[in-house]
């Protein structure tokens, strides 16, 4: 303590108290001596917070005590309001207090400017370059970097990637081994987003960074939460209970999270059916602000209380969501995730399984990922365009191969394929496998996720508002809960029908009245806590455009229901043709 008060000729500590000496007088300050130890700037690559960590130094009559150290930060430094929080009646302010706090903190000031030891502590996972160098963030440090701090929360803590001592021949084994515990069409994925992950900042510079999550669907004891848990574990260390994110979590945590983990994956663990209406609307309202997030790259900017806006928090790596079912959130949002379906027997238990989780409890996989990422580090100034050429090139191929690759699934076809070749060549680096077999194991990766993108098309399809209002045209009619006459003079006996009448049909084509059906459709959907997504009008101008029915123009105004009279009705129909809700 003395050193401390040398710096401090005008105080001196005198029967318990910290007294200030001014111009013949005495001036009692406190029953402490405060002293900053630490400047910490902590550091997610978006944001800069400034602390100050603080103890303190009083007398116990011959014995001078020091009090736990506390954080503060620096913008509540002034007010000395923390001092009774951190330390209670230990530490004492006498009156008059508030001059007394103003010589407080300059005496924080006064020892901070020469003893205090300053560092930077980052919250976030990921690439980033310190001291002009690239290294790769993670719990336990960085890849490629000394004496880098990092402090990651809750359960983003078990994304540290060391201290694992195991062979390189033993690591690569527990990664070969991955691929006997379920079908390719499940693992090629798996591995592919897991590698593509800590390409993503060098995507991002060449402007194409991934924009996409990865579905895990399949009903109860399929083993989604495992598998992904082990994929998860080539950053770190997961299992089933402890993935980072669930559908429990709240959307700003969610998106707080996704922001701080870059370049790594993460999980979203659990999109489940529940019975109460507000539940399932909160997941879905989650699952609609990932797709959106990760599909565009942005978060959600806030205004804060002086009214000035607060950038949101864009994630920053790549993701997984596992669920029983898929949320209700439109054909857009639906775009956004590459499904992979997991059935009954994919994963089944087995000393194979068993294995990889013992493997990723141990660290072999994050050890593995470690690898990985200090052969890249010499390649990071080239990867950019590298990347740009791969995916260019990768999504020319896939819109020449097949019709999905035309929308946003042949982006997420390039995007996949590109982590596939990177970790295969990686396999050929370590030796692990030749350059021949590299050729062949690329192009059957390439066959695997083209295979499942003309699936992803198919449940896109299904998704269309068009295609989910002649859908339920199709139920309605068939629960005659809706009708249409065939000719004008059938009568209601004739008919027997209980529900509401909507139009009328001949040999080819269903002439719907437009607002009826509309609403029809619109509370089948409510019916099922489901928000049908397009306006009618907006409904009908993409039905139009998809070839489905014919408008037509008026009067310089468009119309997409055209005059039709049946016996002594006339009126505005929708025309569709009939064996549109007849072809099987």
């Amino acid at each position: 303590m003395d050193e401390y008060l040398a710096a401090l000729p005008d105080c001196k500590m005198e029967e318990g108290l910290l007294k200030r000496f001014s111009e013949n007088k005495v001036y009692p300050l406190s029953n402490f001596l405060p002293v900053p130890v630490e400047e910490i700037v902590y550091d997610d690559g978006n944001t800069i917070e400034r602390f100050f960590k603080i103890t303190a130094y009083k007398h116990y009559g011959e014995d001078v005590l020091e009090l736990n150290p506390v954080l503060v930060k620096a913008a509540n430094l002034s007010s000395m309001n923390w001092v009774s929080e951190a330390w209670g009646f230990e530490a004492n302010i006498l009156p008059p207090i508030q001059a007394k706090k103003d010589y407080l903190r300059s005496i924080i000031c006064t020892i901070g400017s020469r003893w205090v030891v300053r560092r930077t502590v980052y919250t976030h996972t990921g690439w980033r370059k310190i001291d002009g160098a690239w290294c790769f963030l993670h719990k336990g440090g960085a890849v490629g970097g000394k004496n880098v701090s990092v402090e990651l929360s809750n359960k983003m803590s078990a994304y540290d990637m060391g201290g694992c001592e195991a062979t390189m021949e033993e690591k690569t084994q527990a990664v070969i081994n991955l691929f006997i515990i379920s079908p390719k069409q499940i693992l090629y994925p798996l591995i592919g987003i897991a590698f593509l992950s800590p390409l993503n900042e060098f995507l991002r510079q060449s402007g194409f960074e991934p924009a996409f999550i990865m579905y895990l669907l399949g009903r109860t004891q399929t083993k989604k939460s495992t598998i992904a848990a082990i994929i998860l574990s080539f950053f770190g260390r997961f299992t089933a209970s402890n993935l980072p994110g669930s559908f429990k979590d709240t959307e700003n945590a969610t998106e707080k999270k996704c922001h701080a983990l870059k370049d790594v994956l993460t999980v979203i663990d659990d999109y489940h059916p529940v019975a109460h209406y507000r539940d399932r609307q909160n997941m879905n309202k989650l699952a609609q602000a990932l797709a959106r997030g990760f599909g565009d790259r942005t978060g959600k900017d806030r205004m804060q209380a002086d009214t000035s806006i607060r950038q949101g928090y864009a994630p920053r790596g790549n993701a997984i969501i596992t669920g029983e079912d898929f949320p209700q959130i439109g054909q857009s949002g639906s775009a956004r995730n590459f499904i992979i379906e997991l059935n009954p027997g994919d994963i089944p238990a087995s000393n194979e399984l068993d294995k990889a989780q013992e493997d990723a409890a141990n660290g072999l996989l994050a050890a593995f990922m470690c690898g990985y990422i200090e052969w890249l580090l010499p390649q990071t100034d080239d990867l950019p365009e590298r990347l740009k050429a791969s995916f260019l090139e990768f999504r020319s191929k896939s819109i020449k191969e097949n019709i999905s690759g035309l929308g946003r699934t042949g982006d997420i076809v390039a995007w996949l394929q590109i982590g596939m070749d990177f970790f295969i060549d990686y396999l050929v680096n370590l030796k692990a496998i030749t350059a021949a077999e590299a050729k062949k194991q690329k192009d059957k990766a390439w066959d695997v996720l083209s295979g499942l993108s003309n699936l992803q098309l198919e449940r896109s399809e299904e998704d269309k508002p068009s295609y989910m209002f002649v859908d339920a045209i199709k139920e309605l009619l068939q629960s005659g809960k809706i009708y249409v006459k065939h000719h004008p003079e059938e009568t209601e006996s004739e008919l027997d029908r209980r529900g509401e009448m909507v139009g009328y049909v001949d040999k080819d084509n269903y002439y719907f009245l437009p607002a009826n059906t509309y609403c029809a459709v619109a509370q089948f959907y409510s019916k099922q806590n489901t928000v049908f997504p397009l306006t009618k009008t907006l409904l009908f101008k993409q039905m139009e455009s998809e070839g489905i029915i014919d408008g037509e123009t008026s009067g310089g105004k468009k119309s997409y229901a055209k005059q039709k009279r049946f016996g002594k009705e006339k009126g505005r129909y929708l025309v569709i043709r009939r064996e549109l809700f007849e072809e099987d």
